[in-house]
């Protein structure tokens, strides 16, 4: 008797997006483990006026930022894993991701810091990452 539900092979753009976010999202966790426990060193190079900005940065923002990135590792690694908690935790790190940059608006930054391009790439990965998990947990 044949299986009623071959098993199908695991695309290789599986692998590539599973592995980039992993990597994305961890140097996202350098950079705000670095600004957000070890400013003064982590910091050293940029401009003063840079530096005191990321320094003066309210808690939610930094509360918010870290959930993007842990988020987005945490929901990377459970989507290698193939859970289906990589959704609701994708849908985390967008809304991390969205709400830290808002920061931009209430707190405007020295000339020289903002990257708007950065900022749309940001958003418009983790949204990439949520609507590939769902995707790939509706197959």
């Amino acid at each position: 008797m044949a299986n009623p539900h071959p098993k199908i092979a695991t695309p290789w753009y599986f692998w590539a997006v599973a592995v980039l976010a992993i990597v994305w999202n961890g140097l996202g966790i350098v950079l705000w483990g670095g600004t957000t426990f070890t400013p003064t060193s982590f910091l050293e190079g940029m401009p003063q006026a840079h530096r005191d900005y990321v320094s003066s940065l309210p808690l939610w923002s930094t509360f918010t930022w870290g959930l993007g990135v842990i988020g987005g590792t945490a929901g990377s690694i459970l989507l290698l894993l193939r859970h289906r908690l990589s959704v609701p935790v994708f849908a985390a790190s967008l809304f991390g991701a969205v709400t830290n940059s808002l920061v931009y608006v209430t707190n405007p930054p020295p000339p020289g810091f903002f990257n708007p391009g950065l900022t749309l790439f940001i958003t418009g990965f983790a949204l990439f990452l949520l609507w590939f998990a769902h995707s790939r947990q509706q197959r």
